[in-house]
Parts: C-alpha cells; sequence; structure tokens
C-alpha cells in the first residue's frame, strides 16, 4: 500500500523544467503539518558566522560553492520581503572539509536536522 501511495506521488508530481526532472517527496502519509525551524536555520547560521569570522579563506570557498548553487538552480535565495510566518522548512547547511583533499569545501544541506521532534 505505501509503495503505491509513494509511486502515485512521484508519478502524478514528475515533470521536466528546463532540462533538469522534478519531483514530489512521497511522504508517507499525507503532507505532515512542520513547525516553523526559522529559529534553528538563523541559529546555525549565526554558528557559521562566527566560524568564518574565524578564518576568511573557508568564508571564501563557502561563498563561491553557494555562487555555484545559485547558478545553477539548486537552491534559490529568499528575499528579504518572505514571510517569516509561511508554512515551509529550512535546510541548515554547513561546510564539511576532507582532509584528504586539502583546499576544498563540501556544502552539505542537513535534511535530518531535528525541531520540536519534527525532521524532514
Amino acid at each position: 500500500v505505501e509503495d503505491k501511495r509513494a509511486l502515485e506521488i512521484v508519478s502524478s508530481s514528475f515533470k521536466l523544467e528546463v532540462g533538469q526532472f522534478q519531483v514530489g517527496l512521497p511522504w508517507k502519509y499525507d503532507r505532515p503539518s512542520l513547525p516553523n525551524n526559522l529559529e534553528l536555520a538563523e541559529r546555525r547560521l549565526e554558528c557559521l558566522r562566527k566560524r568564518f569570522m574565524k578564518d576568511n579563506s573557508l568564508l571564501q570557498k563557502y561563498q563561491a560553492g553557494m555562487n555555484r548553487h545559485l547558478s545553477k538552480g539548486y537552491i534559490i535565495e529568499a528575499s528579504k520581503g518572505f514571510d517569516r510566518d509561511a508554512v515551509c522548512w529550512y535546510i541548515p547547511h554547513h561546510p564539511v572539509i576532507n582532509p584528504e583533499k586539502p583546499g576544498k569545501v563540501r556544502i552539505v544541506f542537513d535534511c535530518a536536522a531535528v525541531y520540536q521532534g519534527f525532521s524532514l
């Protein structure tokens, strides 16, 4: 039953836009009512800012990575007038540095972040 529901969601939401595939998330149940986790995302961002203040090189590499994500359309920038109370889920992000690949910074989006007992 769950597999059928997942297939229905995927097949009904599947589309190709500007050379990229888009598909809806196959929720196990109807769309959950998620709390507004803006507080969590802003707290994580503040920790990132403090880390960047100590390491300008990391900041530059991180900005370059985010700009690549923006230019490829993987992410979009929230407008200054965005509705802070809108129903959505903010995905925190952070850098990961592999000691085997010096100078390379990978940006990880933490979809497993938990807020008030909820996560994606």
